[in-house]
């Protein structure tokens, strides 16, 4: 899983996201814009651009617990279905 920035110092995250959605080891990597942009335009950029979720970053410690749980929900899913073999 990739955890993105979308307003990074010294780098655009929307042009990183496409970079890792074009190279071909990481295009299929569950990816995460973690932003504090609460922008409609941001969100549904990030979405075309190939984020598999968008999440604001909180202001409080519980919101970032539940963000937390999010990804960790996320990871058990990657992990089963990566466990589970190919049926033809």
């Amino acid at each position: 899983m990739i955890l993105l920035d979308l307003n990074l110092p010294q780098h655009d995250g929307a042009d990183l996201l496409r970079y890792v959605r074009q190279d071909p080891h990481l295009g299929s990597v569950p990816t995460v814009l973690f932003t504090s942009s609460d922008s409609p335009k941001d969100r549904l950029n990030a979405i075309r651009e190939g984020a598999d979720r968008f999440i604001r970053k909180p202001s409080q410690l519980r919101e970032y617990m539940a963000i937390g749980t999010t990804l960790k929900n996320m990871l058990d899913s990657i992990l089963d279905n990566d466990a589970r073999p190919d049926v033809a």
